[in-house]
C-alpha cells in the first residue's frame, strides 16, 4: 500500500523520483526490521513456556532433599528387588491442552512376579499407560496405586527407586560401558560383578568385555580408544541398565525392537528367569514373544476390549487373535487355527 502510494505521488509530481527511491530503500530496511523484530518475539515467547519446566527442575534436589529429611523413619521399606503390587484403578488420561482421551476407563492389576503384556495397534496408548504407571505422567482421573499407596501421593524420588524402565527411545551416553550401564544404580557404580551379572542377562557382556579396554571404554569414537555399537547391541546395553537396577517393577517398552530373532528369543527366556523377583509390565508389537506373559491386555482407542492368556484369547477369536493370525500369516502363508498355539511365527 505504501510502495502504490508513494509511485502515485512520483507520478503526479508531488515528490520527485530520488525522494520516491530514497523511501523506498527506508520502507524495505523498516520491512526487514520488524520482520526481525516479530522472529525475535517469536522465539522469546517460545523459549518462555520452558522457563516453568527449567525452574521445576531446579527444584527437584533441594525439594526431594527437604522430603528426605521429612521422611518418618518407621515407614515401611520395600525390600530391593522384592515384587510390588499396582493397581490401575479406571484411569482415564488427556495429555494438556487437548480433548480426546487417550486412555479411557483402564483398570488392570500387575500381581507380585507377573508378566502382563499390552498388545494393539499403535496409538492404542500402549506406552502412555507405561508411563503413568511409571509415575512420569498424573492420571486425568482414576488412580494407580503401588502396594496399596496412591502413587500420586508418593514422592517422585520414592516411587522411581522402585521402577526400572526401558522405553523405545533409549539414550546412548558417552560414557565408558561401566557407567552406561551402572547409572541406573549410581550408588552401586563399582560393582563390577553385579554390571556384568546384569550386561549377561541382557546378552551384551560379552561384547562389552572385549572392547579395547573392556568396561573402561569411552563408549563413542570422538574419544580416543573409543567404540562405538550397533543400535541393536545399545538397545541391549538399555535392557543391562534396567536388569541392574533391582526395582520391583519393570517396564519394557518395545525392548528388543531392534535386536534379531536369536537375540530376542534369549532376552526373553532372561527375562522369564528375572521375573521371579521382578513385577514386569512389557509392551511388544512381535506376538511371538507376548504370547509367554502371563496375562495379555488388548488395547483399542484407549480401552482394554480383551484380557488373558495367549490360549484364552486365541479360543475367543477376538481381535488378538486376528493380530495374531496376520503376523503368523506373513510367516506361515496360512491362517493359525483358533484356539491353538501350534504353528507360531518365531
Amino acid at each position: 500500500g505504501v510502495l502504490l502510494v508513494l509511485v502515485q505521488a512520483s507520478i503526479n509530481g508531488r515528490i520527485t523520483l530520488g525522494d520516491a527511491a530514497v523511501a523506498i530503500v527506508a520502507l524495505q530496511q523498516l520491512t526487514t526490521r520488524l520482520r526481525a523484530a516479530a522472529s525475535t518475539s517469536g522465539s522469546l515467547s517460545e523459549s518462555l513456556l520452558f522457563l516453568e519446566d527449567f525452574e521445576r527442575f531446579r527444584r527437584l534436589r533441594p525439594d526431594a532433599e527437604a522430603e528426605a529429611k521429612a521422611k518418618v523413619e518407621t515407614e515401611p521399606q520395600r525390600t530391593t528387588g522384592t515384587p510390588a503390587r499396582v493397581v490401575v484403578d479406571h484411569v482415564s488420561f488427556r495429555y494438556p491442552g487437548t480433548e480426546p482421551l487417550v486412555l479411557d476407563d483402564v483398570s488392570l492389576e500387575l500381581a507380585p512376579g507377573e508378566i502382563v503384556a499390552l498388545v494393539g495397534l499403535s496409538g492404542s496408548g500402549k506406552t502412555t499407560l507405561a508411563h503413568l504407571v511409571a509415575g512420569l505422567y498424573q492420571p486425568t482421573s482414576g488412580r494407580i496405586t503401588y502396594d496399596g499407596r496412591d502413587i500420586a501421593s508418593i514422592p517422585g524420588y520414592q516411587h522411581w527407586r522402585s521402577v526400572a524402565a526401558v522405553f523405545q527411545d533409549f539414550v546412548r551416553y558417552e560414557l565408558t560401558a561401566r557407567e552406561n550401564v551402572a547409572m541406573s544404580d549410581h550408588a552401586r557404580i563399582d560393582d563390577m560383578a553385579g554390571i556384568d551379572a546384569a550386561a549377561q542377562r541382557a546378552g551384551i557382556g560379552d561384547v562389552l568385555g572385549r572392547l579395547p579396554a573392556g568396561y573402561e571404554t569411552m563408549m563413542s569414537r570422538a574419544y580416543d580408544g573409543g567404540a562405538d555399537l550397533s543400535v541393536g547391541q545399545w538397545q541391549r546395553v538399555a535392557v543391562a541398565r534396567a536388569f541392574f537396577r533391582e526395582a520391583p517393577v519393570l517396564i519394557l517398552d518395545e525392548p528388543a525392537a531392534a535386536l534379531d530373532a536369536v537375540a530376542e528369543q534369549r532376552l526373553y527366556e532372561r527375562l522369564v528367569e528375572l521375573c521371579q523377583s521382578r513385577s514386569v509390565l512389557l509392551i511388544s508389537h512381535r506376538f511371538s514373544t507376548v504370547r509367554m506373559a502371563d496375562r495379555i491386555c488388548v488395547l483399542q482407542g484407549g480401552r482394554i476390549v480383551e484380557h488373558g492368556t495367549h490360549a484364552e484369547l486365541m479360543a475367543h477369536d477376538g481381535q488378538y487373535a486376528e493380530l495374531f493370525n496376520l503376523q503368523a500369516r506373513g510367516f506361515l502363508g496360512e491362517r493359525v487355527p483358533s484356539g491353538s498355539g501350534d504353528g507360531v511365527p518365531g
